[in-house]
């Protein structure tokens, strides 16, 4: 039997990490988000933005927005949704597997980007197709994801100005270059391995 990779160790471990009962979903404390939701993890994703992984699919909405801010649909359009009191990091999805968007916390509340990478590529090898959007960074999760990614969609048109919550003055937007992966499990994937996509004109420029 091969050996596991630090990494594969982790993400194989997830089942562990959720607190299920009897098929029914519940937070599991040591890896749920804190109530006091920092005003930094709820700016939100603009629409140019998560428009990209529906335009390449051809889905008019997700399934799932995992870290959201608002109720299901109201930011971005999903069917369903989890919060920072719901933890769509600490619970089992619910509901048919489909196409999922994950804009993680800025912090590293429930474990920061790394937990939420780990759990969109075990959730991608149980039938989602996740959508994970992230600043670039030259982490080791990040090139994990860009290693795994069925396609990686680069995006072009400038930095990316994020909405702010409500009452909130809006800020400059961060200089890191922004991706999306798109993670996937099905046998065929007629979708380029590479792209960009002008989130301000939303068109595709490659």
């Amino acid at each position: 039997r091969p050996k596991l990779s630090h990494w594969q160790t982790r993400i194989s471990a997830w089942p562990g990490r959720l607190n299920l009962k009897y098929g029914q979903q519940t937070l599991n404390p040591a890896w749920c988000g804190s109530s006091a939701v920092p005003d930094r993890d709820r700016w939100r994703t603009p629409p140019g933005v998560w428009r990209a992984p529906l335009a390449l699919l051809g889905a008019e909405r997700y399934a799932l927005d995992a870290a959201s801010d608002d109720e299901p649909g109201v930011t971005v359009p999903a069917a369903a949704s989890y919060t920072a009191e719901t933890d769509g990091l600490g619970s089992s999805w619910a509901g048919v597997p489909g196409i999922a968007w994950i804009n993680p916390p800025f912090s590293k509340a429930g474990g920061g980007k790394r937990a939420w990478a780990e759990r969109a590529m075990w959730q991608a090898g149980r039938g989602w197709v996740v959508a994970f959007y992230c600043p670039a960074y030259g982490d080791r999760w990040a090139d994990l994801l860009e290693a795994r990614a069925r396609t990686t969609i680069r995006l072009g048109g400038g930095r990316v100005h994020h909405v702010p919550p409500p009452g909130t003055p809006a800020g400059s937007p961060l200089a890191t270059e922004h991706r999306i992966w798109i993670l996937s499990s099905a046998a065929e994937w007629p979708y380029p391995a590479r792209t960009v996509w002008d989130w301000r004109r939303e068109r595709w420029i490659l």
